[in-house]
């Protein structure tokens, strides 16, 4: 009997594994595709930059943000987004963050890298989100087992979400509302 709790116990596991890769696949076909369309230059995309020049702050930094919000404008519909760039340097720290929506405007796919390895101890995180709640998470090349992803990155995956939420409501209010002003 203890065999066969075990093996179910062990199949089971590997179902929602299975599950759990096949999502991964799905999203990093989808990221490959958007990502394609951003490179190609096949979506709109709005820019909002911080300190274009480049120059120095007071306190010696070189700082500049860039926002960056691809999406879909066509046949007189209402734009949709598709992914958000953001792209930091602060002195020698660089960050790059992007959001990519699926085609329902929730979030799908989260992907952070920078270079700070003092504050951080990873170069590159995906979060993979199902229905906007957390699915996977892979740190540099290494996949988080699904009780450290949801121990781990729960809270960091709730603040993803309040992140890419503002962003797209900040997309929406602003650069819709002046799109459709053009119409």
């Amino acid at each position: 009997m203890k065999r066969w709790v075990l093996l179910w116990a062990c199949l089971w596991s590997l179902s929602v594994q299975a599950q759990v890769d096949k999502h991964i696949r799905y999203v990093d076909d989808y990221y490959r595709y958007v990502e394609n369309q951003r490179v190609n230059e096949e979506y709109h995309f709005n820019q909002f930059v911080l300190n274009v020049q480049d120059k120095l702050f007071p306190d010696g930094v070189r700082y500049t943000r860039q926002e960056r919000y691809f999406y879909v404008y066509k046949d007189g519909a209402a734009p949709k987004l598709r992914t958000i760039l953001i792209l930091i340097n602060n002195g020698n720290v660089r960050y790059n963050k992007e959001f990519v929506y699926d085609l329902g405007d929730e979030l799908l796919f989260y992907f952070e890298g920078q270079n700070d390895i003092e504050k951080y101890n990873f170069r590159t995180m995906k979060v993979y989100f199902d229905a906007e709640k957390l699915s996977a998470v892979i740190e540099g090349n290494q996949q988080l087992s699904e009780a450290e992803t949801h121990q781990k990155y729960r809270p960091k995956a709730q603040t993803i979400l309040e992140e890419a939420h503002y962003f797209k409501q900040k997309f929406y209010d602003q650069q819709v509302a002046e799109i459709e002003k053009l119409r």
